[in-house]
């Protein structure tokens, strides 16, 4: 079979775990690219693996990066219909919390409440150690 007829396949997470695992790595960033063909196709692949939610995030971070920033892959945006809704959800997150303030509830119970409905809305959640992780390894990579 030559390679213009071989079926490009997703790299599966299990593969970047078992890398992990017989390497011995916390993070695995897999990038496979089909470049050349003709006819076509071409393609290009990312995935990504963490040993836990704190590595998976750095991995998933670095993947984006490298997918985004170096390899080109335009960027996601959500359906306009999606933002409005999430746009909507932190407007009215904020309303509450205002109203809380207003009527002399707790502020800091109020303000807790309204990040986790704006991470609702906004599908982010938080991962201890993950975001340090990431601005620890976008510092490295930068050369800082």
């Amino acid at each position: 079979m030559n390679k213009a007829t071989r079926p490009m396949l997703e790299i599966p997470v299990s593969a970047a775990k078992d890398i992990a695992d017989r390497y011995g790595y916390d993070q695995v960033v897999i990038i496979a690219r089909r470049v050349g063909d003709e006819p076509e196709p071409r393609g290009e692949h990312v995935t990504t693996y963490g040993r836990d939610k704190a590595h998976c995030g750095v991995a998933a971070r670095v993947g984006n990066f490298i997918k985004h920033k170096i390899m080109g892959w335009p960027e996601y945006e959500p359906a306009p219909q999606a933002q409005a809704e999430a746009r909507e959800a932190v407007t009215q997150a904020v309303r509450d919390y205002y109203f809380a303030l207003d009527t002399r509830q707790h502020g800091g119970a109020a303000a807790s409440k309204a990040l986790d409905a704006i991470q609702k809305a906004l599908g982010v959640n938080w991962v201890q150690g993950a975001e340090a992780s990431a601005r620890a390894s976008m510092a490295t990579s930068k050369g800082e």
